[in-house]
């Protein structure tokens, strides 16, 4: 008679709740706003703004398992140096801002390699308004 052998089947569960999880990335925009003075949108420039440079920042993370942050690729650093550069090239704002997140996993298909990795990335074009 075989023994049921409980190892391999709680292996196999932890190994299948790894690979099941998920993440939450926030940026609070109105704090950001709030403390820097700039306008941050995804929508297009005010009329009549000048274009004044294209804006993109990007960190990479490394998740033990795709689950414990070792590294994390956080969208708080990635908008700090838009900020950053916006404040140092003079700019009112920045417009058209697009928000890609990556996220590791503990196996995937798509990333076989290191699917271990997670990646954010901002961009965005940064605007001065017309002088009046």
């Amino acid at each position: 008679m075989a023994s049921f052998r409980p190892r391999p089947l709680l292996l196999a569960s932890v190994l299948a709740t790894l690979g099941a999880c998920s993440t939450i990335e926030t940026v609070n925009l109105a704090e950001i706003q709030d403390r820097t003075g700039l306008v941050l949108t995804e929508n297009d420039a005010p009329t009549g703004a000048r274009s004044l440079a294209f804006l993109s920042a990007h960190r990479s993370g490394f998740y033990l398992f795709g689950y414990l942050p070792m590294v994390r690729a956080s969208f708080d650093h990635c908008m700090e140096q838009i900020v950053s550069e916006a404040k140092r090239v003079r700019a009112d704002g920045v417009s058209n801002m697009r928000i890609e997140f990556a996220p590791a996993s503990f196996f995937s298909l798509a990333e076989p390699v290191f699917p271990w990795m997670a990646h954010a990335t901002i961009t965005g074009m940064a605007y001065r308004l017309a002088e009046r």
